[in-house]
């Protein structure tokens, strides 16, 4: 629609032709738990990819893409934080680091022009499939991208502000980070039982 209405603008279309919005399918999220998030990094290190390994820890840790944490320079990182200006949704946003992350990222701190510049896409996802395959992974749904999944599952699960969680996430919508609510049952168990305890009084 957007493009339609550009083309509109520039006169390229003289009428704007009715479009039908589809819903979007409520897909499952597929997210990793903490035993299964163990296992991964372990199986990196079993298969001696440990470098690869804490790749995805970032991930795990960060909630970045896969894009973004593969583009990231030096400049990105300052002091304790991830400053991303160059992101999906074309807005900037920060994250800060765990222990983890930052030593990290020391450990590459020797690496020209930025932490994961020695590396591309197909070699990670080469690297995944490996772990997959050792770990006797078939679902389609376990890949890397299911690591963002991981990091704003865990954040939801942790009854973080939804609009902190929307800013770490970079979601453009609070409806985006909505979708992640339902993973939340603490949440709801919590609502039960204040509910019961009316009663008591």
């Amino acid at each position: 629609s957007r493009l339609l209405r550009t083309a509109m603008e520039l006169e390229i279309l003289s009428k704007m032709p009715k479009i039908t919005y589809l819903k979007e399918p409520q897909e499952r999220i597929r997210w990793y738990t903490d035993t299964e998030q163990r296992d991964i990094i372990q199986a990196f290190q079993e298969l001696d990819l440990e470098d690869y390994g804490m790749i995805v820890r970032v991930l795990l840790d960060t909630g970045m893409r896969v894009g973004e944490l593969l583009g990231l320079q030096w400049e990105n990182i300052q002091d304790n934080l991830i400053v991303l200006d160059k992101t999906k949704n074309f807005s900037a946003r920060s994250i800060p680091m765990t222990p983890e992350v930052h030593s990290i990222m020391e450990h590459f701190s020797e690496i020209s022009g930025g932490p994961f510049k020695w590396v591309s896409y197909t070699q990670v996802k080469g690297r995944w499939d490996r772990v997959k395959k050792h770990l006797g992974w078939t679902d389609t749904q376990e890949c890397l991208h299911a690591c963002r999944h991981t990091f704003i599952t865990n954040l939801v699960q942790e009854n973080t502000n939804l609009f902190l969680v929307q800013k770490l996430a970079g979601h453009k919508s609070l409806a985006m980070t909505k979708r992640y609510t339902h993973l939340a049952p603490n949440d709801l168990e919590d609502v039960i039982h204040r509910l019961a305890s009316r009663r008591s009084i």
